[in-house]
């Protein structure tokens, strides 16, 4: 959504509950404690470039439809099936990729068809585990379900078995169903992000624009060929693009589809800062109306169901105080591109949930109360102590989700938000090892290395070494 010309107007303030009074005095407790600590120990001591034009006497690439939701045609598979359907694990998005044609249409017995259907899924999600990426996100491995009258069966998606079930990958559209059940972003149908492909000898090569590191974020164009067996290789890789968005986490929470954008990269360390700051809040906005739905499906409490439509507008809020800061250090804000997405299910918003709220966003509500103490720019304090308290109510509002979500989750399925959790709790923790420049330590109050980790310290003795669920 567009930047605001001034801050959003409010009928009345967002109502405090108990528990959000109780964290706004514990991350304070906690920020001054990391000062406290860190002073006494020194005083003893991008811009998104097009992808490259091909310079290899290959054909051209062509865009690729992208599969990532819809349908794939079963003419031409090897197997003579009623369904096919390809998923993995939550990854803070559905877990189905694509579903071609119709699961148990041939079964005698349609009932024990989909009864056996539903166990396979299960199955095939319990026997995944957490594989964090840089963010701490969770991946699961891939497989593939078929129908074929009443037999149901479970297959790897690797191998002999995926190329006994696709036949030789010889078509954009099975390249594109190989390469997005391996790489989860190439499923994206955005303009910026979509794929592209084109027929060689030895099968489909796809081209991609992938993250492919983090603080700063580098993007980088990737070339992955699908051979015809269904394996899957790398052929080249082109950084194009680095973006400070997600640098330090900064205050907001990332929704689920958050892609990199083409934008004018700041000169400076602080327009590059507010103008990722700025990024991420506009993008909180989707975050939060999508969890808004979400909630509403769910049958979400009705307080749960309010903060988040109060949270949509805190975000409207602080993007315009960031942007404007951006614009102020010479940066030029903008709002980066989300990707439509499914509404979740209860296991797979509370994997998101508990990685973007309970860890990314508690901790950018605690940076936020540090910085609303220490920024030496006062334009830059009144911002922070505005989005401190915000930020707060916001992190309140992911423990508290956490706690209702848990509650009709299985046992396994709360194990794998537990992992998760502690895997972005590591994941932060190795992003705070950066040291942050002078200049933004001075005008926008960010701590020094040494402080950061004291205050993700304070905040795991406080909050993530407690059993989630009761926090």
């Amino acid at each position: 959504m567009p930047y605001r010309s001034s801050p959003v107007g409010r009928s009345c303030a967002p109502i405090w509950d108990p528990t959000d009074q109780l964290l706004y005095l514990l991350l304070r407790r906690v920020a001054r404690g990391a000062a406290f600590t860190a002073a006494i120990a020194s005083s003893v001591s991008c811009l998104e470039e097009p992808l490259p034009p091909d310079t290899h006497g290959e054909p051209p690439f062509e865009p690729l439809l992208c599969v990532q939701h819809g349908a794939l045609p079963l003419a031409g598979l090897a197997l003579e099936l009623d369904s096919l359907e390809l998923g993995r694990a939550p990854y803070g998005n559905n877990r189905v990729a694509t579903i071609a044609g119709t699961p148990c249409a041939g079964a005698e017995r349609p009932e024990e068809c989909s009864a056996k259907r539903a166990t396979l899924i299960a199955q095939a999600l319990e026997s995944d585990v957490c594989n964090g990426d840089q963010w701490g996100n969770c991946f699961g491995r891939p497989y593939i379900i078929t129908t074929t009258g009443d037999d149901v069966e479970l297959a790897a998606v690797s191998g002999p078995e995926l190329h006994a079930i696709l036949g030789d990958i010889d078509t954009p559209a099975e390249a594109a169903l190989v390469l997005g059940l391996h790489v989860p972003e190439s499923g994206c149908d955005t303009t910026e992000k979509a794929p592209v492909y084109r027929l060689v000898r030895q099968g489909v090569e796809v081209r991609t624009l992938q993250s492919t590191g983090v603080c700063p974020t580098v993007t980088s164009s990737v070339v992955q060929l699908v051979a015809r067996d269904g394996t899957l290789s790398e052929v080249s890789s082109e950084v194009v693009g680095i973006d400070p968005l997600f640098c330090f986490a900064e205050p907001g929470r990332r929704p689920a589809g958050l892609v990199a954008s083409a934008h004018r990269p700041a000169s400076t360390e602080l327009g590059r800062f507010f103008q990722g700051a700025a990024a991420l809040e506009a993008a909180s906005v989707r975050a939060f109306e999508m969890i808004g739905r979400e909630l509403h499906a769910l049958g979400a409490p009705a307080a749960l169901q309010r903060k988040a439509r109060e949270a949509v507008d805190d975000e409207v809020d602080h993007s315009w105080r960031m942007a404007r800061l951006a614009e102020r250090f010479a940066a030029t804000a903008y709002v980066p591109s989300v990707c439509d997405t499914p509404l979740r299910d209860r296991f797979a918003l509370a994997l998101d949930n508990a990685v973007e709220g309970c860890v990314r966003e508690t901790f950018a509500a605690l940076l936020a109360t540090y910085q609303a103490a220490h920024a030496l720019d006062a334009e830059v304090l009144q911002a922070f102590a505005r989005i401190s308290r915000d930020e707060t109510r916001h992190a309140s509002l992911a423990w508290q989700l956490q706690a209702w979500l848990e509650a009709e989750l299985l046992p396994a399925q709360r194990e794998r938000v537990h992992a998760a959790q502690r895997a972005a709790v590591q994941a932060l923790r190795d992003e705070l090892a950066k040291e942050a420049d002078p200049e933004l330590r001075r005008v926008a109050g960010l701590p020094d290395a040494r402080t950061a980790l004291l205050l993700h310290d304070g905040l795991r003795r406080a909050l993530w070494e407690r059993e989630p669920a009761s926090a």
